[in-house]
């Protein structure tokens, strides 16, 4: 069985296993995600819909799991991937980005003086 459901209802069974050791809001995220699927959605929209509310519930165990780390060397190791991730990522669309933005400039500028005499 896979695919989100499956996930969900292996990730409540293991907060089940561990809800004495776990915050009040992290059983809580877990649990409104391993039910936002019900019932299962008919047609794109309604997945979409499903998907919106599943990607912050996401987000905010990620940033539970992170805010709880310990700051030893793995957690800095974590953290110096993630500004690498980003710097990368980064540097891949921002000259993109801005050889767009002045490509635009030159041409709005060639359009407004050929109006002018």
């Amino acid at each position: 069985m896979n695919g989100l459901p499956a996930n969900t209802a292996r990730l409540l069974y293991c907060t089940t296993q561990l809800r004495d050791r776990i915050s009040l809001d992290n059983w809580h995220t877990v649990q409104r995600l391993a039910h936002a699927h019900e019932p299962a959605p008919q047609d794109i929209e309604a997945a979409l819909m499903i998907l919106d509310q599943v990607l912050p519930a996401c987000t905010a165990l990620a940033g539970y799991a992170f805010d709880d780390m310990t700051r030893d060397d793995a957690w800095r190791f974590l953290v110096t991937g993630r500004r690498l991730g980003v710097w990368r990522s980064s540097h891949q669309w921002l000259p993109r980005y801005w050889r767009g933005r002045r490509r635009s400039a030159k041409q709005r500028w060639v359009h407004s003086s050929k109006w002018v005499t």
